[in-house]
């Protein structure tokens, strides 16, 4: 179950997310009250933890650098999958789809989902459907519509207390990575 992921923070749906993380898998919920649950997957499962190096970081870094930061909106419309996980979707969802095909032309060995067949639907996911349900939390509802802007890429690693950020980065920026 340990993985790393490359995501896409939504920091305006953080008082949704982190509640109902901190109640269903508080294992998953990182130590650092700076990082973000609520995001976007572009791509993931990702590498291991032993394989995130200046390399890896400095290739993401110059495909982070060429991204142009992109507005995004998300409706507050809940969606279930199949599999019962609850989300929002981002719209327009053009430029999350369009992301993680640069990231997996870079990486094949890493298809979305762990599934080249599988096309990625980018979305933020309130509940997951393998997860405890929760009930009713108690969590700030934000005024929906929410108007946000991508402006920043994560390497996440999400292992039961061990869930952290590895990396950040700026989207269209020449700024390093920041390695946690």
């Amino acid at each position: 179950m340990a993985h790393s992921a490359i995501v896409i923070p939504v920091p305006a749906l953080e008082p949704l997310v982190r509640p109902r993380m901190q109640r269903a898998l508080p294992g998953f919920v990182f130590a650092d009250p700076n990082s973000v649950h609520a995001h976007v997957t572009v791509l993931g499962p990702f590498v291991s933890a032993e394989q995130v190096g200046a390399e890896l970081l400095d290739r993401l870094r110059g495909i982070f650098a060429r991204t142009r930061p992109f507005a995004f909106t998300v409706a507050g419309t809940r969606h279930t999958f199949e599999d019962g996980t609850v989300y929002l979707k981002p719209e327009p969802a053009e430029p999350f789809c369009a992301l993680t095909d640069t990231l997996w032309r870079a990486y094949p060995g890493y298809p979305p989902y762990g599934s080249p067949s599988t096309a990625p639907l980018p979305h933020v996911t309130l509940a997951y459907g393998w997860a405890p349900s929760v009930g009713d939390v108690d969590e700030a509802e934000p005024a929906f519509p929410i108007r946000c802007t991508a402006a920043m890429a994560c390497l996440n690693w999400y292992e039961p207390g061990r869930s952290t950020t590895m990396a950040s980065f700026v989207l269209g920026g020449a700024e390093g990575a920041a390695v946690a």
